[in-house]
């Protein structure tokens, strides 16, 4: 993911000399682990004599990194070397650092296979090049997941007992004697290199029958494939909700929209060409400009997100909305059109399943009962169908260039209150000096003209901006460093500039319908029916007019994806996608004809057209003749994997199995006695009978009890006393005795898998390994 500049040839000999000296040291017996004292005197030894080196080699590796994430960024680090050069001092940093990398990885392998700490050990290696959108290479990759998917096994593996233990029975604690294993199993390991070896013929068989059959990879699946590519590698803890929802809706099982309003999250976004919603109305409907369809509000600016206001803020404020004819979502509708009425009507249906909001058009009155949320949006009964009343009056650009006369009402002073915070850091304040401190204009469409051209003169529209780094303020970012950005990156800017100059102003999420979209093509005999696409999704600020209150404002280039044409059907096949642009308030994509939110004309903006999946195709296509349905192609994905999983489960079975069989015959009889002693324990155990530190002779006697039917009577006692006998004595029990205990242990097994169910049997056996 990161190119370090190293002597790579040295740093492959240190792995493979640690690798080899770990991995004997923790093989041997026990006593030899000893020898790693040494061995890690001498390193803190070598450590410290090398540690300026050591230091050095840190801030080198990370300027390099520094420098790949923010390449127009001047290193991190100032870094005066004498007699060494930077490959060397970043070798001296990777050798230490491997050695207890390396250490680690395999005690946690072998000694004490743990799947957590392994996990802890190697994933943020790859977390941080996802985090920064930079996307292992997939043999690296493959190779880790192996490694994870083997040391999961190994970790679970039902038989496993700690190597170092070679002598076991019995344990005297007081007047009780406790059995502890005697068997020295060793399946976990064989299982995971029976793991191992699966997945690496899995993947060579694959890649056989894929050169033999000329396969390629159909359309459809490079779509999926590259959301689910995009999606794991725009994974991040900081928004992991929304990273799992882009995760699972890259697979197209259906239109979810993912509801997040974190920013600069996302490296690029693209769009599925899904309908999202679908919107009828009059013929007669002639708006003047854009139809905004509002779902969400945001508020409070903090850096890294929108949110919408405190409820401690409302509560305080509460008189201003208890009103039912004084809401502020109805004053532009009010002052606008006190002495007309709406005749035209717009029908809006979800296309999504989970839908959240009403998107609710400008100037106009929902029909139905009303829900009033705060200041900001509505609420109606029903959010998958529902109807307004609405005006052709959509273009709002004229009410801001009148003077703005304030009636001093507590709602205007509500606003003012809580709609021109910004963050008070010194990046803000950077900003307000280099932008708006020396350019401030009485009049609100002038200043906000002005801040819409500082914004595509410092700013380029992508939909591939990259990330915002972590540790960074969004907005500044954007104007001061990145200069790259869509929809939600110029509202955003544009918001908290227009509340520098003193200009109350919101943020705003939802769709857009353009007056293009009032054609002949979508008339129908009951009016207008336009499909609203994923890629319609847009971001918009909200700026309050005191006369009117809340009216939309476009600080977006024209250009942007929500003002394009869509794709016509014969490309939509050879677009590649990222991800569902509905799903995220960072995910925006292109879109059909409109006019930009200023000026009304008849100019189409062409898009940019997307990939070809054949950029993302491994081979070469071959011809239809040779193409296999794509529902074999899956019925032989899944064939291969439900074999592959039987294989490893039916191979760990039969190992068990001839473990436990030679642990009755060796030519100890009383090692025998106690190991088929310990399997039926086992058994009793897997009945649900636990020992709550009763004597052996009165566990035995409670296991006779509880399972009655299984035991003749002073059977399980009698073995008890045998295995007493067999572990306390000095001399080895007679053959009869051992092979006494080793019958009625597979009795009591073939007796206990008899009663139980189909599932239970098949748990039992081949996930349990009890018979």
């Amino acid at each position: 993911m990161f190119y370090i500049k190293i002597n790579n040839d040295i740093i492959a000999v240190y792995i493979t000399l640690f690798f080899a000296l770990f991995s004997i040291i923790f093989i041997l017996p026990k006593k030899f682990m000893f020898t790693i004292i040494p061995i890690l005197i001498i390193y803190e030894i070598l450590l410290y004599r090398n540690w300026n080196n050591y230091i050095k080699g840190f801030m080198l590796i990370y300027n390099q990194v520094y420098n790949i994430i923010w390449p127009k960024r001047s290193e991190y680090f100032n870094i005066e070397l004498s007699g060494i050069s930077k490959e060397n001092t970043i070798s001296i940093f990777m050798s230490f650092t491997i050695f207890l990398i390396i250490m680690l990885i395999c005690y946690f392998t072998i000694v004490k296979p743990n799947f957590f700490f392994g996990f802890l050990i190697t994933f943020p290696f790859i977390e941080i090049g996802l985090y920064y959108g930079k996307t292992p290479a997939l043999l690296p990759a493959f190779m880790v997941i192996i490694y994870w998917t083997v040391l999961l096994s190994v970790h679970q593996s039902g038989y496993y007992r700690n190597l170092g233990r070679s002598k076991t029975g019995f344990i005297r604690k007081g007047n009780h004697f406790i059995v502890k294993p005697i068997i020295k199993y060793r399946t976990a390991g064989q299982s995971g290199i029976i793991l191992m070896t699966g997945c690496a013929l899995i993947i060579g068989l694959i890649f056989i029958i894929i050169n033999l059959t000329g396969y390629s990879r159909s359309d459809r699946l490079n779509i999926v494939r590259d959301n689910l590519k995009t999606a794991l590698s725009e994974f991040t803890f900081n928004d992991v909700k929304g990273s799992i929802e882009r995760i699972s809706d890259s697979f197209e099982l259906g239109n979810i929209k993912i509801y997040s309003h974190r920013l600069g999250n996302l490296h690029s976004i693209s769009y599925n060409n899904t309908t999202d919603l679908i919107v009828t109305c009059d013929e007669a409907f002639n708006p003047n400009g854009n139809i905004y369809l509002k779902g969400y509000v945001g508020s409070i600016y903090d850096g890294k997100s929108w949110n919408e206001l405190n409820s401690q803020i409302y509560d305080n404020s509460s008189g201003l909305f208890d009103n039912s004819n004084l809401h502020p979502q109805d004053f532009l509708y009010n002052s606008l059109n006190e002495n007309s009425s709406l005749n035209y009507t717009l029908n809006i249906e979800i296309c999504f399943r989970n839908a959240k909001y009403n998107y609710t058009p400008y100037n106009s009155v929902p029909k139905g009962e009303i829900k009033y949320i705060n200041d900001t949006v509505i609420e109606l009964e029903n959010k998958k169908n529902y109807s307004f009343n609405i005006s052709e009056k959509q273009n709002f650009n004229s009410l801001m260039k009148q003077e703005q006369y304030g009636n001093n009402s507590e709602y205007e002073e509500f606003v003012y209150s809580n709609y021109l915070k910004v963050p008070d850091n010194d990046e803000i304040k950077k900003l307000y000096n280099n932008f708006i401190k020396d350019n401030i204009s009485d009049n609100v469409y002038t200043q906000l003209s002005y801040i819409r051209t500082l914004l595509s003169d410092n700013a380029e529209y992508t939909l591939e901006p990259g990330k915002t780094p972590a540790d960074r303020d969004f907005v500044n970012y954007f104007l001061t460093e990145n200069h790259k950005g869509y929809c939600v990156h110029f509202a955003t800017s544009g918001i908290i500039l227009a509340r520098m100059s003193g200009i109350p102003a919101r943020y705003a999420e939802g769709y857009v319908m353009t007056e293009d979209d009032l054609k002949d093509e979508n008339l129908t005999q009951n009016g207008y029916k336009v499909e609203i696409k994923d890629n319609r999704a847009h971001a918009w600020a909200e700026v309050y007019l005191k006369e009117y209150g809340w009216v939309p404002f476009e600080f977006t280039p024209p250009s942007a994806a929500a003002f394009t044409n869509i794709q016509t059907s014969e490309t939509k096949e050879t677009t590649s996608t990222h991800q569902n642009i509905t799903k995220n308030s960072e995910n925006i994509s292109l879109s059909s004809n409109t006019k930009n939110a200023d000026e009304i004309t008849d100019t189409t903006i062409k898009t940019k057209t997307e990939k070809s999946v054949n950029s993302h195709t491994d081979f070469s296509h071959p011809s239809d003749n040779n193409q296999y349905p794509i529902g074999l192609k899956l019925i032989i994905a899944a064939t291969f994997s439900v074999i592959l999983i039987i294989s490893i489960i039916a191979a760990i079975h039969l190992i068990i199995l001839k473990k436990r069989s030679n642990s009755f015959k060796t030519d100890n009889y009383s090692e025998n006695a106690i190991n088929a002693y310990e399997y039926i324990l086992k058994l009793i155990d897997f009945c649900g009978i636990k020992n709550d530190n009763m004597q052996h002779l009165e566990f035995a006697e409670y296991v006779e009890k509880e399972l009655k039917g299984t035991f003749k009577s002073n059977e399980f006692i009698g073995v008890t006393k045998i295995a007493l006998e067999a572990k306390l004595s000095n001399k080895i029990i007679s053959r009869e005795k051992s092979e006494a205990i080793i019958r009625l242990a597979l009795k009591i097994s073939d007796i206990i898998y008899k009663r139980q169910n189909l599932i239970v049997r098949i748990f039992m056996k081949y996930f349990k390994n009890l018979c």
